[in-house]
């Protein structure tokens, strides 16, 4: 009886290992098109432009042969990367600008407001501002 008991124990750490491992990431605030403030930003505005599916620790920075963790050390190595764009940058290169603009712009290529920056999920903080 006890190496049966054993037996169940066993197929039910397995079973969830295999639930925690299979779960999705839980639902995101951030989505393209939001605008969101970075929490060690002072208050910037930054415009999401994309939720990746890559985590912090393996996405590494073009141009660089840093990854977003190690960039942002006290931030969970777990958390999605987001690619933003600072709106005070898209003022720089656009003379106005709407999110619907710059979305559109950005897929179709023709978006020219500089480099994009990477930050982990939860350095943000969205905000209800809209504008389309």
């Amino acid at each position: 009886m006890a190496f049966v008991d054993h037996l169940r124990s066993f197929a039910d750490r397995i079973r969830e290992m295999v639930k925690s491992s299979s779960s999705s990431p839980p639902e995101s605030e951030l989505e393209r098109g939001t605008v969101a403030l970075d929490r060690d930003g002072e208050g910037k505005e930054i415009l999401v432009m994309s939720v990746r599916d890559e985590r912090a620790d393996e996405f590494v920075i073009p141009s660089t042969s840093e990854t977003v963790a190690n960039y942002n050390q006290e931030y969970p190595p777990t958390d999605r990367v987001i690619e933003v764009r600072f709106a005070e940058s898209l003022d720089a290169y656009l003379s106005e600008w709407t999110v619907a603009e710059v979305l559109e712009a950005d897929a179709d290529g023709t978006l020219n407001a500089g480099d994009p920056y990477y930050y982990p999920e939860s350095r943000l903080e969205p905000t209800d501002m809209t504008d389309s």
